[in-house]
C-alpha cells in the first residue's frame, strides 16, 4: 500500500515535501542485493574517504551512512549504497556569462516538470518584472522564481516580500493590506532520491522534492551523486529564510507561498519581492495579487493520506514515515490540512498483551488530542492498524473496536472506520465478513483497500472502500446511485515526484 488516498487541492508542487521530516529512502536495505544493484562496501569507502577524508568519519551500525564533523556540526553521507547508473551531465553552454544573474518567473508552478541545478533551458519559465498570483480568500496559492547565475558564485544571496497594499482605493489610510507575514519563502532543494518509478531503487534520482529555509541543512554532491546532510539526528529547519549561494552556472528556484486571509478584502494588492546580494538590493520585481470577491466552497469530495506517523516512545525527533515526536506530528497534521486535506489516516495498534492497553489506549488519546488541535477533533477517525490485530478471535477483536470507540466518542467523534485486511479480493473479501461484522457489533464502520468484487461479496457491510486505479464511470455511478461513498488510490501510487499528476487524477478530474 501506498501513503495516498487523493492529493490535497492546493498541492505544494514539484518542492513535494514542505515538513521538517526527511524521506531518506535511499536507505532502504543493508544487505547486498542480487544483480550488483548495491555497491560494495569497497566503492562505499572511496566515496566517504573523498568527501570526508580517509579515517575521518564513522560508519553506521548498518554499513549505508557514514558521520563526520564540520564547521561545528556533524555531517551524514546518504546514498553511497546505490551505484551511478547514469552520471551527471553539465551543460556545455551556460546562458548566464560572467559575474552577472539572472531571474526568470515561473507563471504555473504546479507542474511535473523539473527544474534541476544544471537545466540550461527553462521550459516553463519566462522573463518577466512581474510575478502574478490570482486567489480567492482563505486559501493558499504558490508563486516561483528562479535565479540564474554566471561564471561566478553568488554568494550571501536572501530574497524578501514587502507588504502589499490595495491599488484600487485612493485613500491610503483606507488602502488593506496584506501582510509578508503571510508569504513563507523557501528554497527549493534538489537532492537525490531513490527510483525514477515506484518499485525502482536501482536508479538515482536528482529531483526538486524539498523545501527549507536553511539551503545549507544539505549538501549536494553531484559527481558521487550523495547527500550530505547537517545534524541529521536533529535536524531542524530554521523559521525563516536565511542566505544562501548559488553556485556558479546553476539554477536556484525560489518558492512563495501566499495565504490570502478570510477577511481580507476583494481587489488587487501590489508589493514587492528583493533580490539582495550581501544585503545589498540587486533586483526587485513586482509582486501582484488579485484576490477574487468570493470564498472557495468547502470540497465536494474528501482528501486524505494513508498517514503512518505515531508518537515515538522516546517523543523525541526521528527521521522516517513512523516514529516522530509529537511536535513533528503536530506540523504534519497542520500541513496537510493547509494544502487542503480533510483528513488522514490515524496509525494505531492495540497488541496482543491487554496488559498493556491502557498505555497503547493513551497513545492513541495523545494522538487524537494533536488532530484536534489542528482542527480535525469531529472529523472520521480513519483508524488503520495493518497488523488488525486479534482477527482471529472475533470477540476479543470486537473488544479492541469498542475501546477505540468509546475512547474516540470521549473527544465528540461521531464515526469510526476501522481498517480491515488489506487489499483482498474474491473470496478472500467474502472470508472477512465475519471480521467486518464484528466491527459493526464494536459499534464502527469498514474501510479497507480492496477490489470493485467487493459489490459481490460484502457491499452491504464494507462502509466504504478504497479502489485501485483510475476510477471507472459507470461504476462509480452504480456506487453513488445505491449511496456507496467510494475512495480511489493507486491513480498512480504515491512516490512519483509529479505534483500536476496527482492534482488531476486525484483533484480536478
Amino acid at each position: 500500500m501506498s501513503n495516498l488516498f487523493t492529493v490535497p487541492k492546493y498541492f505544494i508542487a514539484s518542492a513535494v515535501l514542505f515538513l521538517i521530516t526527511l524521506s531518506i529512502t535511499l536507505l532502504v536495505n543493508a544487505e547486498e542485493k542480487e544483480g550488483n544493484i548495491w555497491v560494495s562496501t569497497e566503492e562505499r569507502v572511496k566515496i566517504w574517504d573523498a568527501i570526508a577524508g580517509k579515517g575521518n568519519y564513522m560508519v553506521s551500525a548498518n554499513g549505508l551512512e557514514a558521520t563526520f564533523s564540520k564547521d561545528e556540526a556533524k555531517w551524514t553521507i546518504v546514498g553511497a549504497n546505490a551505484p551511478i547508473v547514469t552520471p551527471t551531465v553539465y551543460p556545455t553552454a551556460w546562458p548566464v556569462k560572467g559575474d552577472g544573474f539572472e531571474v526568470l518567473v515561473v507563471p504555473q508552478p504546479i507542474a511535473n516538470y523539473k527544474i534541476l541545478p544544471f537545466t540550461a533551458l527553462i521550459e516553463n519559465a519566462v522573463k518577466s518584472n512581474a510575478i502574478s498570483i490570482v486567489a480567492a480568500r482563505d486559501s493558499y496559492e504558490p508563486a516561483s522564481l528562479v535565479l540564474r547565475s554566471g561564471d561566478i558564485d553568488i554568494k550571501s544571496v536572501t530574497v524578501e516580500v514587502t507588504d502589499l497594499a490595495e491599488t484600487n482605493r485612493e485613500d491610503e489610510a483606507e488602502k488593506a493590506t496584506i501582510t509578508k507575514n503571510n508569504i513563507d519563502i523557501r528554497v527549493v532543494k534538489c537532492w537525490y532520491q531513490a527510483g525514477i518509478a515506484i518499485d525502482d531503487v536501482k536508479h538515482k534520482l536528482l529531483t526538486p522534492e524539498l523545501l527549507l529555509h536553511d539551503d545549507s541543512l544539505i549538501v549536494v554532491d553531484y559527481d558521487r551523486q550523495v547527500n550530505i546532510i547537517k545534524n541529521l539526528e536533529n535536524i531542524n529547519d530554521t523559521d525563516g529564510l536565511r542566505s544562501f549561494v548559488v553556485p556558479k552556472n546553476q539554477n536556484k528556484q525560489i518558492w512563495l507561498t501566499v495565504y490570502i486571509g478570510k477577511n481580507i478584502l476583494p481587489g488587487k494588492y501590489s508589493g514587492k519581492v528583493r533580490i539582495l546580494v550581501g544585503g545589498s538590493l540587486q533586483r526587485e520585481m513586482e509582486l501582484v495579487i488579485d484576490v477574487l470577491p468570493s470564498l472557495l466552497p468547502a470540497p465536494m469530495l474528501d482528501y486524505a493520506l494513508y498517514y503512518e506517523g505515531h508518537i515515538s516512545k522516546d517523543n523525541k525527533v526521528h527521521i522516517g514515515s513512523l516514529e516522530k515526536s509529537e511536535e513533528q506530528i503536530a506540523y504534519e497534521l497542520l500541513d496537510m490540512k493547509e494544502h487542503g486535506l480533510t483528513n488522514a489516516t490515524l496509525w494505531h495498534q492495540l497488541g496482543t498483551d491487554k496488559s498493556k492497553w491502557d498505555y497503547e489506549l493513551n497513545e492513541l488519546r495523545r494522538m487524537i488530542e494533536l488532530r484536534k488541535a489542528v482542527g480535525w477533533g469531529g472529523k472520521p477517525l480513519l483508524y488503520l492498524d495493518w497488523r488488525t490485530s486479534f482477527k482471529d478471535d472475533l470477540k476479543a477483536y470486537t473488544d479492541k473496536v469498542r475501546q477505540i470507540v468509546e475512547l474516540s466518542g470521549s473527544y465528540g467523534i461521531k464515526d469510526v472506520y476501522i481498517y480491515g485486511v488489506d487489499e483482498k479480493k474474491g473470496q478472500d473479501l467474502l472470508a472477512l465478513r465475519p471480521l467486518y461484522k464484528a466491527v459493526h457489533e464494536g459499534g464502527a464502520k469498514n474501510f479497507v483497500a480492496c477490489s470493485v468484487d467487493f459489490l459481490i461479496y460484502v457491499p452491504d457491510i464494507l462502509d466504504m472502500p478504497v479502489l485501485p486505479g483510475k476510477p471507472n464511470d459507470f461504476i462509480m455511478d452504480l456506487l453513488h446511485k445505491v449511496g456507496i461513498n467510494v475512495w480511489s488510490y493507486l491513480n498512480p501510487q504515491a512516490g512519483l515526484e509529479e505534483p500536476d499528476t496527482y492534482r488531476k487524477n486525484y483533484g480536478i478530474y
